[in-house]
């Protein structure tokens, strides 16, 4: 089981685990306790925020499907991006980033992954041109 995964797909919805958790290992634990403070970092976004659908489903065992999307805190001024993919070992996608502020600059880091790639700025109608995002 992919804690990391597990946990980041259940942070868009009602966060919960279930499962055999009194018999993982101590790296699956260290990955639970990092999963949830990100989760409680990420809550308060999470809970004001309006989802963006960035895409369709994906197909069903295609490594080279992805998927995201977009909560975006409209009276904060921050989105969270979710993002998977299928399982290619590479992937590139392109996603256009809907409900930002165009003028505005977004500071862009990526949580996890931790350093996945490198924080950068770009204003939201740049973003709303097209996101690339490197699997």
């Amino acid at each position: 089981m992919d804690i990391r995964a597990t946990f980041l797909v259940t942070m868009m919805g009602h966060m919960g685990i279930s499962g055999p958790i009194l018999e993982w290992s101590e790296k699956q634990k260290r990955q639970a306790r990092k999963s949830i403070a990100l989760y409680k970092q990420l809550r308060p976004i999470l809970r004001k925020s309006i989802v963006h659908h960035l895409t369709p489903q994906p197909r069903y065992g295609a490594p080279d499907s992805f998927v995201g999307a977009l909560y975006v805190d409209e009276e904060d001024g921050e989105a969270l991006l979710f993002a998977f993919q299928g399982g290619a070992s590479e992937l590139e996608c392109r996603l256009n980033l809907r409900g930002l502020e165009p003028e505005s600059r977004y500071r862009i880091r990526m949580l996890m992954p931790e350093n996945g790639m490198p924080e950068r700025e770009s204003s939201g109608a740049g973003l709303a041109a097209g996101f690339v995002i490197k699997f």
